[in-house]
């Protein structure tokens, strides 16, 4: 099956995988299955829904997905550009994490065992960003519940698993892919438990229709885990991937939502905090000593004052021009109060 679904990403750049399919392949992976559904009962409101509804409810986690297997890392928010998402992009957000009796489920790590797998033989990375979602969609008498609030979209990343985990008295909610040109290349609907879309987010656009009420007097909802994984070399270029890499930002002024997404002082970072699928983080304080000895980086005056800056070992090139600047994690860079250098154009 899996060498179907990969001809299908290969070929088409998405993959219509059906609940029996994905059983066999996940076989005693999801003994627990039932368990693991249940938790979407736990789900809180999501509060940055831009359009004033209170349809969504969710929970995230983020993982590192390597060859020794899947690890969790520390809680922090979900961030899309408003080039990704126009709706609520823009800011980061912070949700309830997924529980962990949740990711402790066989039905849960089995999932994530099989994107590992299945997106490293399509694109070998050493390692892996991965995002988990648990997303409940309810629908209303008097509204519909939006999958895709954001309409047809890309999510950023460079594979997505939307996985089905149940559907309850629910009409519609048909999945849609198409080509960069909007193209409609192929549509279909999750209906059962562990039907999933497989979607090569560099080729494709994807979004869902609304769902509503098949009985107007019964609650309604869908329920589905979407993991977007992350890893590949970005369009523009650049190296994206968060396990092997840290941003430095050159001038806060370029950074919507820096204050309210992030904790820090006097331009220091004090934890690790996303921002457009890239993360910044602390400077240990046993490098900031050697890092503050090295020559700063000659590329033109500050452009004003109050912002980051960087002291870094060597040029390199920046990962989006007026943004930042990419340098591998084992060389870290000293974070400073006042803007001292520009990124490279």
């Amino acid at each position: 099956m899996q060498e179907k679904w990969t001809a299908a990403l290969q070929g088409k750049g998405f993959a219509f995988a059906e609940a029996p399919d994905l059983r066999t392949v996940l076989g005693d992976g999801v003994r627990d299955w039932d368990a693991f559904a249940r938790s979407w009962d736990d789900l809180g409101v999501d509060t940055y829904m831009a359009d004033g509804g209170r349809y969504r409810k969710r929970r995230h986690a983020a993982f590192r997905a390597d060859a020794s297997g899947v690890v969790r890392k520390p809680h922090q928010p979900h961030y899309q550009s408003r080039d990704y998402n126009a709706l609520n992009g823009g800011i980061a957000r912070w949700f309830e994490p997924v529980a962990d009796s949740t990711a402790a489920t066989a039905s849960f790590r089995s999932i994530l065992g099989f994107c590992n797998e299945l997106f490293t033989g399509l694109t070998p990375m050493p390692a892996w960003h991965v995002e988990v979602h648990q997303f409940r969609i309810e629908a209303r008498p008097e509204e519909a519940g939006k999958p895709t609030p954001e309409g047809m979209h890309q999510d950023g990343v460079d594979w997505v698993l939307v996985l089905m985990v149940g559907r309850v008295n629910i009409a519609e909610g048909e999945t849609s892919i198409h080509g960069l040109d909007r193209t409609l290349l192929g549509s279909f609907t999750l209906r059962e438990p562990l039907d999933s879309a497989l979607v090569d987010d560099h080729r494709v656009f994807h979004g869902v229709t609304p769902v509503r009420r098949l009985d107007p007097l019964r609650p309604a909802h869908r329920d589905v885990l979407v993991v977007p994984s992350g890893g590949r070399t970005r369009r523009n270029g650049s190296r994206h991937n968060r396990n092997d890499s840290v941003l430095i930002i050159a001038t806060i002024s370029c950074i919507k939502g820096w204050s309210a997404g992030c904790r820090h002082r006097g331009g220091s970072v004090l934890e690790p905090f996303v921002h457009d699928r890239l993360v910044f983080e602390p400077i240990p304080d046993a490098l900031r000593a050697e890092q503050a000895s090295l020559p700063a980086w000659p590329h033109g005056p500050a452009r004003r004052r109050g912002g980051l800056g960087a002291v870094l070992p060597r040029p390199v090139r920046a990962a989006r021009p007026g943004r930042g600047v990419w340098v591998p994690r084992g060389r870290p860079v000293l974070h400073a109060q006042r803007v001292r250098a520009q990124p490279c154009p």
